[in-house]
């Protein structure tokens, strides 16, 4: 039996952090990125630099992003169904929380007004 193949990773280059729960990378024109935080409930672009701007806040869960033909984000919504578990400095969705569950959804956004 011969040894498994070696993977090679290319090196990675930190943008920015300290984002609570991002999916949802959308690579927009000017080079900024636009994302949903799951676990904040907002619609952030981080731009090249680094820096992090708030598009929008959003009650919920968004977890997932696309842009729309008309131009507007386009965000699936859990309803924020999952509890907030920290371990060891890491943010996890965790099981069911019915209090917080507003129920799933698919949500327009105008990325130039902010309005959900």
């Amino acid at each position: 039996m011969s040894a498994p193949a070696v993977r090679h990773t290319p090196d990675l280059t930190l943008v920015t952090d300290g984002l609570e729960f991002p999916e949802g990378p959308v690579a927009m024109a000017d080079g900024s990125i636009l994302l949903v935080e799951m676990m904040a409930g907002r619609l952030t672009m981080v731009h090249p630099d680094g820096r992090k701007e708030t598009v929008a806040e959003v009650e919920g869960g968004p977890n997932g992003l696309a842009i729309g033909p008309d131009g507007a984000g386009y965000l699936c919504n859990n309803g924020g169904s999952f509890k907030r578990i920290e371990l060891n400095g890491m943010l996890f969705p965790g099981g069911f929380d019915a209090a917080r569950y507003l129920g799933g959804r698919i949500q327009r956004v105008d990325l130039h007004t902010g309005a959900v």
